[in-house]
């Protein structure tokens, strides 16, 4: 709902929306529907984890001034709370995989039937707007946030900035201790092929680990340093 734009409205409506899995009638949906402004109050409390491991705050300073140079306009200046432009970036702009967004626009049955139900009815309406686009995230903590891209398709942030070291398939680490602190993110065994059902393959419609080659332009102390900024997050 988020990470697509297509959830407009009042957020504590469109999360309760997946109570519809459980709930059988409309009066416990009332009910539900009146405690989830507490619980996105709740959530919007939250503050990030502290990375866990050593930083070096000067590549971390020089890491900053190129993030802000390349990466704030979409993702924010993490500078405050109205730092980050909650940006809709077009698909055709980003380059990700396109299937989620092509699924919303193809498959109107639940949008055409959401909107025109009591879940868009004000006060605290909700609709959805399938769109064209990905929402570009906020990264505070991102160095807890693995595997990334909106399908999870890419083990690490190393990854995300070098498209060409993006594995086709690839396994997370099966040890206790399986966090990646160089290349920040899970670490990961690469296959040559789709061995059992936990490889990630993505050749799959769906799961494609293309496109935000943004970081491609970066060398590869340059790619270091940004890593090292998002540490700091």
């Amino acid at each position: 709902m988020f990470h697509t734009a297509e959830g407009r409205g009042d957020f504590a409506r469109l999360m309760m929306a997946s109570s519809l899995l459980t709930l059988q009638d409309t009066v416990k949906a009332r009910s539900v529907d009146q405690n989830f402004k507490d619980v996105l109050a709740y959530l919007l409390t939250l503050t990030p984890p502290k990375y866990t491991g050593t930083i070096d705050q000067s590549l971390a300073s020089t890491g900053k001034t190129l993030f802000l140079k390349n990466c704030a306009k979409c993702h924010g200046e993490n500078e405050g709370p109205n730092s980050y432009p909650n940006l809709l970036v077009a698909q055709k702009e980003v380059g990700t995989d396109a299937s989620v967004i092509e699924f919303y626009k193809n498959n109107q049955t639940f949008t055409t039937w959401y909107n025109g139900s009591w879940f868009s009815k004000n006060p605290f309406g909700a609709n959805l707007t399938p769109g064209d686009g990905y929402v570009a995230p906020p990264l505070d903590g991102i160095w807890a946030t693995a595997p990334y891209f909106h399908n999870g398709s890419v083990p690490t942030l190393a990854d995300v900035l070098d498209s060409k070291t993006r594995p086709v398939y690839w396994q997370k680490a099966n040890n206790p201790n399986n966090y990646d602190h160089q290349k920040m993110g899970l670490k990961y065994e690469v296959t040559t092929s789709k061995t059992d059902t936990y490889t990630y393959d993505t050749s799959i419609k769906g799961y494609s680990n293309v496109g935000h080659t943004y970081g491609d332009i970066l060398n590869s102390n340059e790619k270091l340093a940004v890593i090292e900024y998002l540490k700091t997050l």
